[in-house]
């Protein structure tokens, strides 16, 4: 911690760094201007470039209802480089205490963009809470019924002494303030990709044909124990892959064929 802040002391004499301070300086006048419902920001005491946040968890997610805490580090030369972001409350998406790697933090300088800012970084984190993980640097991916839990638990978790509740840090809505919530527009790149429910997906029904009836699709749910059942019935009489029995007609069939050849 002291060689971070006496490096950034040593950098802040550097025309870049004057110029990160009165970028940073707007971005918090806008800020305190035109606050969030759902998330909020600040500095940490006089560190203009070490930030609080607070960001409420996406409604329809396991994580509504949850509020969660983290940090935000801004680089001296900002926003010409990315910030680096992790969490200090639980919640089962991101591991505490480490650096997350999302397009728009410090694992990938080449993907950042100075018209970026703070605001642009916290929308885009919410939108990635219903995201999985695949093994991304600080993600992880616990079941959805103790991501619930953690949801609540976190109203009440103190991020230091001294400090408030999370409960305390954004006001409280009403479910129909909740259910009205409107995100602010995020850029392209940093939007979070769909989250895609495979059980709702049903096979498409083929076309018909000459007024033949066509049988209804089956559900990818149905389809599934099915499959499992066919399997087991075909290795059930005789294992995967093997011919099946000729009837005597079709022995016969095949005996002449072979006399003909001869």
């Amino acid at each position: 911690m002291a060689m971070r802040e006496a490096a950034r002391g040593v950098a802040m004499g550097s025309s870049s760094a004057t110029s990160a301070v009165r970028r940073i300086q707007r971005e918090l006048k806008e800020i305190n201007e035109s606050p969030s419902r759902h998330w909020t920001a600040a500095p940490m005491g006089d560190d203009l470039f070490e930030w609080q946040f607070a960001v409420r968890g996406p409604p329809g997610t396991e994580f509504e209802g949850g509020i969660y805490t983290g940090r935000l580090v801004l680089p001296v030369n900002y926003p010409m480089a990315p910030p680096s972001i992790e969490f200090s409350t639980p919640n089962g998406r991101w591991e505490i205490g480490k650096k997350i790697c999302l397009s728009n933090t410090s694992y990938h300088p080449d993907l950042w963009q100075p018209a970026w800012g703070i605001r642009t970084m916290m929308e885009a984190l919410r939108s990635h809470f219903p995201v999985p993980g695949d093994g991304a640097i600080g993600a992880i991916d616990w079941p959805a019924d103790l991501r619930r839990r953690l949801a609540k638990e976190s109203l009440d978790f103190v991020c230091g002494p001294g400090t408030k509740r999370n409960r305390e840090l954004l006001p409280e809505l009403s479910p129909e303030e909740l259910r009205e919530d409107q995100p602010e527009p995020v850029p392209p790149e940093l939007r979070a990709p769909a989250v895609v429910d495979p059980s709702a997906f049903q096979a498409a029904p083929p076309a018909d044909v000459e007024g033949a009836a066509v049988p209804a699709a089956t559900p990818l749910a149905a389809a599934v124990p099915q499959a499992e059942a066919t399997v087991a019935a075909v290795a059930a009489g005789g294992g995967l892959g093997q011919p099946q029995q000729q009837s005597p007609q079709q022995q016969q069939q095949q005996q002449q064929q072979q006399q003909q050849q001869q």
